[in-house]
């Protein structure tokens, strides 16, 4: 599953993204200044900043590319832009300035927890005197959120506003029936009382085709008319988009299906509450069935066009995440209207991580489809990763130091890193040169001990030599016998005296 940006976040996960950030910036600090080589702690701790980052849409391009080429330590001074557009981002809105200029965070009083259990005597006392005493409070999200992004920046924290209070019985019964509302649309009863309590009214009035082709009274008509999508895009960025905001996304096939839902749900509606009705009066089983099974079957086919609205949505936005060619594809079809596409995908989100819950292999599913429409996207993938893997050899060879600086390693490195600087440029390569200037450094080292060496063994070689019998004739030549001709035993034995 793709992983959530902040804004996504509940007020909870926010603030633990806040503490965990927090936690790492020490490091993340360290690793920014950092000239000597990295250690395996360094590159997980760059890790750990890049998974942080991802949670920032505008910082998922820095992070996928240093992932793809693994070079933490080039890319890791690029992480004070980042740095500081994310305090930036976290100290908007949040900070409060005094009378003297001074910034603060204002975080609201905490919530007094109810006291279990009986009494201590000093409650008692103060109960008896007309005094309240607040043994405990704990943090809301919110407030959690505030005070760790107060630490985060180093700023001091003010409590504003009154104490929350504990709600009355009145105040409670108003949220239970709220909630039951809520619960109630998203599962409804086969027998609703009502149709409009359970799911609000998203069918779209009005039919006839416009001359561009768009439906008369849908959204890409309206939108047609207007010439922009401004007013769109608000009404999508402020609550969950009804069927009118969405049916110009989808093919023509499910827009048709798309005005069956407003009947759908008259039938569904009406046969449940025959049923309801006649099972109350007493009817039979067999009277009561073709009923319910109206009612559900309308119900099946509404699921059904629900579930092919979402895997269309969630089609439309993956394509405009990893298709760069569907954006242009999408306005080209509206000519005539401005596209937000930040609050289309925006708005499209849900529907992408649902179908990743309901269907693991979707993701794949849509990769391959986007593949056999763009080879070139196939291609390009292709030279990317061949691109990776030959430079993750290159760095491995370079990084190397099990092995001697000879004379073939140091050609060896000299000659991958002319190819580095051929794919990844001067910056990288020029950062790779001091390995160089030591391997050569070693091999000078390294060739005058095996000069030393060889010198030695000649010289014992000589001293070998020298000190052999002196009547011992180098380079004499041998007799039959083996033995040196001219030598006294020779002559002694040819009858020289």
């Amino acid at each position: 599953m793709a992983k959530k940006i902040f804004v996504e976040m509940t007020t909870d996960e926010q603030a633990r993204w806040v503490s965990e950030f927090a936690e790492w910036m020490p490091k993340g600090s360290e690793l920014i200044i950092k000239k000597t080589a990295w250690s395996r702690e360094d590159v997980a701790a760059m890790e750990k900043g890049l998974q942080l980052l991802e949670a920032w849409p505008w910082a998922r391009d820095f992070v996928e590319k240093a992932r793809r080429f693994g070079d933490y330590a080039q890319r890791a001074y690029r992480m004070t832009i980042y740095i500081d557009k994310v305090m930036t981002n976290l100290s908007d809105g949040l900070t409060v300035v005094t009378a003297d200029g001074k910034k603060m965070v204002a975080v609201a009083p905490s919530t007094p927890l109810r006291r279990r259990g009986r009494p201590t005597k000093e409650e008692v006392a103060a109960r008896l005197r007309g005094e309240t005493m607040v043994i405990q409070g704990e943090d809301n999200a919110e407030a959690k959120k505030r005070k760790a992004i107060a630490k985060l920046l180093g700023l001091e924290v003010v409590v504003t506003g009154e104490p929350p209070r504990e709600k009355n019985n009145d105040e409670l019964r108003q949220e239970r029936k709220e909630r039951e509302a809520r619960e109630a649309k998203m599962n409804p009863s086969l027998f609703p009382p009502k149709a409009a309590e359970t799911e609000p009214a998203t069918e779209i009035t009005g039919t006839g085709q416009r001359p561009d082709g768009n439906e008369a009274g849908t959204v890409a008509g309206t939108m047609a008319e207007e010439g922009s999508m401004g007013a769109i895009s608000a009404t999508l960025s402020e609550r969950r988009p009804q069927l009118q905001d969405i049916k110009w996304l989808l093919t023509p096939d499910l827009a048709q299906d798309v005005d069956k839902v407003a009947d759908l749900r008259n039938i569904r509606a009406a046969e449940s509450e025959r049923a309801k009705t006649m099972t109350e009066m007493g009817a039979s089983d067999e009277k009561v069935e073709p009923h319910t099974e109206a009612a559900s079957e309308a119900n099946e086919k509404l699921m059904i066009i629900f579930g092919a609205i979402d895997r269309q949505l969630a089609e439309v936005n993956y394509r405009l995440k990893f298709d760069k060619k569907y954006p242009g594809k999408l306005q080209e079809r509206f000519k005539n209207v401005t596209i937000d596409f930040d609050v289309l995908i925006k708005t499209t989100n849900p529907y992408l991580r649902k179908m990743e819950e309901m269907d693991p292999t979707f993701l794949q599913a849509m990769q391959t489809k986007v593949d056999e429409e763009q080879p070139e996207r196939v291609a390009e993938r292709e030279r990317s990763e061949a691109d990776k893997k030959e430079y993750q050899e290159l760095m491995k060879y370079i990084k190397r130091t099990d092995k001697p600086a000879s004379d073939e390693r140091v050609k060896g490195l000299e000659k991958r890193i002319a190819r580095i600087r051929e794919m990844r440029g001067d910056e990288l390569a020029d950062a790779l040169m001091p390995i160089l200037e030591k391997a050569k450094r070693d091999n000078v080292i390294l060739n005058e001990e095996k000069a030393a060496k060889k010198a030695a063994k000649k010289a014992s070689a000589g001293k070998a030599q020298s000190a052999l019998p002196a009547t011992e004739v180098a380079g004499a030549e041998r007799r039959p016998d083996g033995k040196a001709a001219g030598t006294a035993a020779s002559n002694k034995k040819g009858g020289k005296k």
